[in-house]
């Protein structure tokens, strides 16, 4: 940069000693002086400018500098490797960036610490040189049943520092042979890894039953991601755990109390494939008991196996909650255990795929507490009759403490029910997000009462189909009484010949979604 600073300097200079030269009169002098300055006024420009963007990378501490180390090395080794668009050479070539980089970069051994075992050897061993004595992660996505000795060897090579491998395959299981992911597992159980603390190991769903582990992985071990392998939950193979997930194995619901039961350290648990249909005699040999899990996500299961399931445990931490229930059920019955997590809300989203016939009703009470149930509703055809019996069950139990509302159904209830729920939940309503297909419902509800979302600041119809010129007189309606609106979202299509002023007087700013 200063070379180029310095040859343009040079070159204005010697034009002036020309110039100054060739001039007869004051006046030429005048106006050659004016447009040098201009000139220079543009070098010293681009020089500020060139200064303001190198200055502050040149500046920073080296604790800035490292987190954005870890951001650009972040998952990386996650990524299937491919030859030509491979994110490690990204990584590399950031940190040779200057000298100073390059030495920062090499001396801490935690952005070296995930290595990918399909990556070319000189870089796994380029990887594992510069990770010094740090913790390890390992990962193995998409393995080759013929490179097996040479995962086998590093796991190995590693094995007193590992705390993290990962290995993942969606190739289809094979009936005549093991899967490449269980022979890795199995060596990694026969390892018996002190140090290890997070273990993945996803294979393709099979019809075939899941794989059972009969051993305890590692005594270390916090967390526990599997799908198509199951531990039995009888044994202590579990102990120790805060964190699990299980996915394409679906468990008995004795088998989840024995799980609770017996895992009282445990933070989170996912078992997404749900629970099989418990038999009306069945019953568990389980007095009631606290767990301070935070994390809680089941499904498909029945709405029987939900009120056993919180009449045996009292949920004291429960923060977040993801329930997916096979029959249709609405707010009002729900379990009693459960009620209490779902009542007055802060923020609400109510939610419909009418290709698989769910509902999903998502409350939060707290910013760091969400509570989502998934539940069946005929919505195949027609306007359905679950959300006008639920909005009112909602006006009757929720005070007006939402401020956030979400609604994404394709024919909205009624007017009546609409308004009646707007009236009593949402008087200090502040977002509002409506997709629907017919605004009507909606336009009929808010012109019932002036007075309804008369605090609203944000307003999103961003996926709405269409915009009837009646919402934007209600909004000018609106506009006399209450503030304006802070932001309006509408999609580019309208049901009538728009006035681009008008609609910009509706809101301080107006956001228009493309097709």
């Amino acid at each position: 940069m200063a070379e180029r600073v310095k040859e343009a300097l040079e070159q204005v200079e010697q034009e002036i000693q020309e110039q100054m030269r060739q001039f007869s009169d004051v006046d030429e002098a005048s106006l050659f002086l004016e447009r040098l300055q201009i000139r220079v006024a543009k070098i010293q420009t681009k020089m500020l400018n060139e200064k303001n963007a190198l200055t502050p990378v040149g500046k920073l501490p080296d604790e800035i500098l490292l987190k954005v180390f870890k951001h650009c090395v972040e998952g990386v080794a996650e990524i299937h490797y491919h030859n030509r668009r491979a994110p490690i050479h990204l990584w590399t070539a950031i940190i040779h960036t200057s000298a100073r980089w390059r030495l920062l970069g090499l001396q801490h051994g935690a952005m070296w610490s995930e290595i990918n075992l399909m990556w070319p050897a000189k870089t796994i061993d380029r990887f594992l040189t510069f990770s010094g004595k740090h913790s390890l992660h390992l990962f193995l996505p998409q393995p080759r049943p013929g490179l097996l000795q040479q995962y086998t060897h590093y796991l190995k090579e590693c094995s007193l520092r590992l705390s993290g491998v990962s290995i993942s395959s969606d190739a289809p299981p094979s009936s005549t042979h093991v899967g490449v992911v269980e022979q890795l597992l199995m060596y990694v159980i026969r390892l018996r890894l002190p140090a290890l603390r997070t273990l993945v190991a996803i294979r393709e769903p099979s019809t075939d039953r899941p794989i059972v582990i009969c051993r305890v992985i590692s005594p270390a071990l916090k967390v526990l991601v599997l799908a198509g392998f199951k531990h039995p939950t009888s044994r202590a193979s579990y102990a120790g755990l805060t964190s699990i997930h299980i996915h394409d194995v679906i468990f008995k619901r004795s088998e989840l109390l024995a799980l609770l039961h017996k895992n009282r350290s445990l933070r989170t648990l996912e078992l997404s494939s749900g629970l099989r249909q418990t038999h009306p005699t069945d019953h568990e040999d389980f007095e009631p008991f606290e767990h301070n899990i935070s994390t809680l996500c089941i499904g498909p299961f029945h709405a029987l196996d939900v009120g056993v399931l919180f009449d045996k445990v009292n949920f004291t931490s429960l923060s977040n909650l993801r329930f997916h229930i096979r029959e249709g059920i609405r707010v009002a019955q729900l379990p009693a255990g459960l009620q209490p997590f779902v009542q007055d809300p802060i923020s609400l989203r109510l939610l419909e795929d009418r290709f698989k016939n769910l509902i999903r009703l998502v409350f939060q009470t707290h910013p760091y507490r969400t509570y989502e149930v998934t539940t069946l509703a005929s919505l195949s055809s027609g306007r359905p009759d679950f959300w006008g019996p639920l909005l009112s069950e909602l006006s009757l139990s929720s005070s007006s403490r939402l401020s956030t509302l979400e609604i994404n159904i394709q024919c909205l209830p009624y007017a009546d029910l609409l308004a009646m729920f707007l009236r009593t939940c949402c008087s200090k309503l502040k977002h509002l997000i409506l997709s629907t297909a017919d605004m009507q419902p909606f336009l009929d509800a808010v012109n019932t009462d002036i007075g309804l979302l008369s605090t609203l600041e944000t307003l999103n119809l961003g996926r709405t189909e269409i915009i009837p010129k009646k919402f934007v007189e209600w909004l000018e309606n609106r506009e006399g009484g209450y503030q304006r609106l802070q932001t309006l979202t509408l999609p580019n299509r309208f049901a009538w010949d728009v006035s681009w002023p008008r609609l910009f007087a509706l809101a301080e700013d107006l956001v228009i979604q493309p097709d």
